[in-house]
């Protein structure tokens, strides 16, 4: 029984010794938030929003639901006249929001604010800027006039 134990301290000394690989230190992944919205350049978590955000002039606004209330909160954005464009992976929509309208008043919302403008370009769109030729997305109810001007 000494001889065993004696191999069995030694063992775990040696092991304790031996450089431990940094992928068995990290930590696990952490399952993603029901809060996340994953946009092209980045994902974001953003906090509830307060009542009370509205504008002078109509604007482009991300509009995030409560977990459970997309319907409800669809059906309460139209009836704030807010004209839904596209869909955002997980839970929520880009929207053209009327001036004067707080999105967060219809109920089910959980939050609303503005796309930032690295949010709009793809990540490998910086690899090209020195091409000619680019592709512009614009939200579904720009114009074309509008849209060529911008550019």
């Amino acid at each position: 029984m000494r001889g065993f134990a004696s191999r069995v301290l030694c063992a775990g000394l040696l092991a304790a010794a031996m450089p431990v690989p940094r992928a068995a230190l990290a930590l696990p992944p952490r399952p993603p938030s029901q809060n996340e919205l994953l946009l092209r350049a980045r994902t974001i978590e953003p906090a509830a929003s307060r009542r009370g955000a509205t504008a002078k002039h109509g604007r482009h606004l991300l509009i995030q639901f409560e977990t459970g209330r997309r319907s409800e909160a669809l059906a309460g954005l139209r009836a704030l006249n807010v004209r839904v464009l596209e869909a955002v992976p997980r839970n929520a929509v880009s929207a053209w929001v009327p001036a004067g309208i707080d999105p967060v008043a219809a109920p089910g919302v959980r939050w609303a604010g503005p796309l930032g403008a690295s949010d709009k370009v793809a990540l490998r769109a910086e690899a090209y800027a020195r091409e000619l030729h680019v592709l512009v997305d614009v939200f579904p109810d720009v114009t074309k006039p509008v849209a060529l001007a911008a550019v």
